[in-house]
């Protein structure tokens, strides 16, 4: 239940209260500029390269922080990008295809363009992470560049506890 109702509060926090007026403070709407800012501001330095890492609800606010960088003309070409237990695909994605649609995901990875990656980490037990680079969606089919971007499963480590989906 405890798991439910956190999985509940962090995509409702995600929206503003005009989608919801009812609904909890949103952390989107703050976050997502200073992070936008924060890259925006380590990126400007010549030999500067950032590595942007995010885990779980840290993920959504990163992806549309790029999106947001990226609609706005930034280059995103000294950014490497890793995800962990990214929820976009599995949650956002399939509850809000309008905003976190495959096309959105495609288009923010051409950004990271040179050497430059999007790695996403997930495991197989995780409730709300998941692959979000392979599918059942046509449009994000693993890029040529495998070795070094797109998803990859990290295996638990031997435990008696296990936690299904």
């Amino acid at each position: 239940m405890r798991r439910t109702v956190g999985i509940a509060w962090d995509i409702l926090t995600f929206w503003t209260r005009r989608f919801h007026p009812l609904g909890p403070p949103e952390n989107s709407e703050r976050a997502v500029p200073e992070l936008s800012r924060r890259v925006k501001q380590l990126s400007r330095h010549d030999n500067a390269r950032v590595m942007l890492t995010a885990h779980s609800q840290g993920s959504v606010i990163a992806t549309a922080s790029l999106a947001s960088l990226a609609g706005a003309g930034e280059r995103l070409d000294k950014l490497a990008f890793i995800t962990l237990g990214n929820p976009t695909g599995r949650l956002y994605r399939s509850f809000f295809p309008g905003y976190f649609c495959g096309g959105l995901l495609r288009w923010i990875r051409a950004e990271l363009v040179d050497d430059d990656v999007w790695l996403n980490a997930h495991r197989l037990t995780d409730p709300i992470g998941d692959a979000i680079f392979t599918g059942p969606d046509e449009d994000l089919a693993p890029p040529v560049r495998e070795r070094i971007s797109g998803d990859v499963v990290l295996w638990d480590p031997p435990s008696r506890w296990r936690f299904s989906r």
